[in-house]
């Protein structure tokens, strides 16, 4: 957000000083101001905090500034820095602030407090800025002040007249100062009302900006607004991320670029930026997201669309930006789970590694993943997310025949995405997994399509749901939407660690439309990608044998019972056969037994 300074003439404030001679030191008071819990405001009550926010700064900080001597209200984002002639001044002006804040609160509004810290010492002054050592150790020192209270510097105490009763904080070590800072607090005289974090999954939070228009257009900005609106809301179905209110960032400039302001301002760790840029015939949008600690890009793409085809290709930019969004958050969130100490791990943090040991289908990691998922389940029993993992946990282990009670893990899988729904009841995964429960282990196919159809309709760019919709589909005969939709699903993740699943599907759905060719060559890559997924090893041996190529299914058909030396064709065609079309079932069985698979 860029910082503001007001004019200071007339009736509006005391003429600012300094202006003819441009950066002037001078010896003066600061005060540094800031709301508490700010980015939680903001992913809760994003509308109502960012009005409450306005009203306050316009209406409450920037007139006592003045009123009270400051030349410079700066706006640094979450609060403001201003300077005074004496600590007197400085210390009026906070106590006036905080006495308007208590006095316009209410039960209803979000519950915007301050911290305020104030020091004394040299400081450059220039047109509607000020900066310096001192603004530093008032910048630092408000973190330690207490919400709605005031903190001032052993030096700032110094210069006070007549001071409150204080609390003494001691010999303060404050992040990125050489020295310990002597400080004191001033506490408030009644409770003050603060935002309270929910119950933490650790998800990571991302704001997504507005993109810069460079060719100054209105009809494309119009454009970019409404990607911009479209990749929030569809950032916001998934249970994976927590994004930040829209709100948040409409008076952000988009050609303000340090991630690392963009994090401390708005409480994110990712941020997405880009611009607009028409020319030539049509419109590119180049779209970038940074992590906000050190400010390093983890995902880039250019993305470009026809004049004549502009906003009917709006879904598919915006598709194309979730698909590259999602896995870069999850690979970094899983790199930074990796590095953490096993004591400091969240919910959130507990699913990546589970979610990690899921990735592949390795019988070596796949007990570890199960006991990660339920050790998230324990650590916030209120998060959907890892109850949708576990349900798909048991699922698979009925799939790859790794569970010792089949039927047990089968009812499991249905009990936990039905959970997973009920505590939160947009959860696409909770939804899909649920559909696949009925289509998979029911083998009632045509009752799991409404379950996607609520998946989707909570998260339209969710690549499971689309995914394992595709397999109803399949199941069901209707080949042609099976495709479809699991090229959809694939599309939306081409390059995550679930890639080998996607390209299965896609290979089910070839088979299931008659092309076995095609189907061999997806089912090939899926395992590739995860040689022991016994599902691609079963449509692949079928789809070899309808080629003709009888040496090749036997081949697949052995790795397959390497995989699962137990396997039997008559176990399979009564438990776990998932095809419900009657045609498709008996070609299947046939192929499998020509490539060699025992009855």
């Amino acid at each position: 957000m860029a910082c503001e300074a007001e004019p200071k003439t007339g009736t509006e404030g005391p003429a600012i000083r300094g202006l003819a001679d441009g950066d002037r030191r001078q010896t003066a008071a600061v005060a540094f101001a800031d709301i508490v819990g700010y980015s939680i405001l903001m992913s809760t009550e994003g509308d109502a905090t960012h009005l409450r926010w306005m009203e306050l700064l316009h209406g409450t900080l920037r007139p006592l500034g003045w009123k009270h001597g400051s030349t410079v209200v700066k706006s640094t984002g979450d609060g403001v820095v201003a300077d005074f002639p004496s600590v007197a001044d400085a210390f009026a002006w906070a106590e006036a602030v905080q006495r308007a804040t208590r006095a316009t609160a209410g039960a209803t509004v979000p519950p915007v407090a301050f911290r305020i810290a104030i020091d004394h010492g040299d400081m450059h002054v220039t047109d509607g800025d000020v900066y310096g050592t001192t603004v530093n150790i008032a910048a630092r020192l408000q973190d330690r002040a207490p919400p709605g209270g005031i903190a001032l510097t052993q030096n700032a105490l110094q210069h006070l007249p007549n001071p409150p009763p204080l609390r003494d904080l001691g010999a303060l070590a404050l992040r990125h100062l050489d020295s310990p800072v002597r400080a004191f607090a001033v506490d408030p005289t009644e409770p003050v009302r603060v935002p309270r974090r929910p119950l933490l999954s650790g998800a990571p939070s991302i704001a997504v900006l507005p993109l810069e228009n460079l060719g100054g257009d209105p009809a494309d900005l119009y454009f970019a607004s409404g990607v911009i609106e479209d990749v929030v809301i569809s950032l916001g179905a998934l249970p994976e991320l927590s994004v930040l209110a829209r709100s948040a960032t409409l008076g952000w400039h988009a050609n303000i670029s340090d991630p690392r302001l963009i994090g401390r301002v708005l409480g994110v760790r990712y941020a997405l930026s880009g611009s607009v840029r028409r020319g030539g015939g049509g419109v590119r949008i180049a779209a970038e997201l940074r992590e906000t600690e050190e400010g390093d890009v983890i995902w880039s793409d250019r993305i470009d669309a026809a004049d004549n085809e502009l906003f009917d290709v709006q879904d598919e930019i915006v598709a194309r930006v979730v698909a590259g969004i999602v896995p870069s958050v999850r690979a970094a969130e899983l790199r930074r789970a990796l590095r953490q100490r096993p004591d400091s791990l969240t919910a959130y943090d507990y699913t990546l590694r589970g979610m990690f040991n899921l990735d592949g289908l390795r019988r070596e990691t796949f007990a570890e993943a199960g006991s990660l998922l339920r050790r998230a389940m324990h650590e916030d029993p209120g998060y959907s997310m890892p109850v949708a993992w576990a349900a798909q946990w048991h699922s698979l282990a009925v799939g790859q025949a790794w569970s010792n009670s089949p039927a047990e893990d089968a009812e499991l899988a249905g009990q936990m995405a039905s959970r997973a729904i009920q505590l939160d009841p947009r959860n696409a995964l909770g939804f899909a997994i649920a559909g696949h429960h009925r289509a998979y282990h029911l083998r009632d196919p045509a009752s799991a399509l409404p379950l996607f159809d609520s998946a989707l309709a909570a998260s339209p760019s969710h690549a499971l749901s689309l995914t394992l919709r595709s397999g109803s589909l399949s199941y069901l005969g209707r080949g042609a939407e099976a495709l479809d939709s699991a090229r959809r699903g694939f599309d939306l993740s081409p390059h995550g660690p679930q890639r080998y699943y996607f390209q299965c599907f896609v290979g089910i759905a070839h088979y299931v439309c008659g092309d076995e060719a095609e189907a061999a060559r997806w089912l090939r890559l899926s395992l590739r990608d995860s040689p022991g997924f016994t599902s691609a090893h079963r449509i692949l041996m079928a789809s070899l044998a309808g080629l003709g190529q009888l040496d090749e299914a036997r081949a697949v058909a052995a790795d397959m019972m390497r995989c699962e030396p137990e396997f039997r064709l008559s176990t399979y065609a009564r438990d776990r056969a998932p095809f419900v079309d009657p045609q498709l079932r008996e070609q299947l069985f046939t192929r499998m037994r020509a490539a060699g698979v025992p009855e």
